[in-house]
């Protein structure tokens, strides 16, 4: 079953937000505030589009939040852009299925964030925290194994200067 509204909400991400030429996202900014709320709503709204029994509705919409998070550029930008990585990695977890290879890309996007937060802090640590929200819903859903020890494994960012 196609839904007109996930359709909608993908071309709108393709064709405002990754460029023709070369497939990638293009480079994040944040100077239209309301542009930037309506980016970070279309992906959250993507994310939660269900069929009815709870299944994801596509494929398509993991490897599109999959894609804008893991080519994200946000170097032409004068704005942080955790929040909105943020937003990508919660969308990102909240859209990944059994599906083969999409608990690995996703698992490695969040491994991936969470040392560039320890590195390049976000405000609030948002990074981190939506990194170990994500991993948490990605337990519960048993998608990955119950890490007994998630706090141990973060017990040096928890207990860092940083914040």
């Amino acid at each position: 079953m196609q839904w007109i509204g996930v359709q909608a909400l993908l071309k709108h991400i393709k064709t405002r937000y990754i460029d023709h030429d070369t497939g990638l996202p293009r480079p994040n900014s944040f100077a239209n505030v309301a542009d930037y709320l309506v980016k970070k709503s279309v992906i959250r709204a993507l994310a939660h589009a269900r069929l009815t029994g709870g299944a994801s509705v596509s494929a398509e919409v993991f490897e599109t939040i999959y894609w804008l998070l893991k080519h994200n550029d946000n170097s032409r930008n004068e704005f942080s852009d955790g929040e909105y990585i943020a937003c990508l990695i919660s969308s990102l977890a909240t859209c990944t299925t059994d599906l083969p290879g999409e608990v690995r890309k996703a698992s490695k996007q969040l491994e991936r964030y969470m040392k560039r937060d320890w590195t390049m802090p976000s405000y609030g640590h948002a990074v981190t925290c939506a990194s170990l929200e994500a991993s948490r819903i990605l337990m519960e859903r048993g998608l990955v194994p119950v890490a007994d020890q998630v706090g141990a494994l973060h017990l040096p960012f928890l207990t860092s200067n940083h914040g």
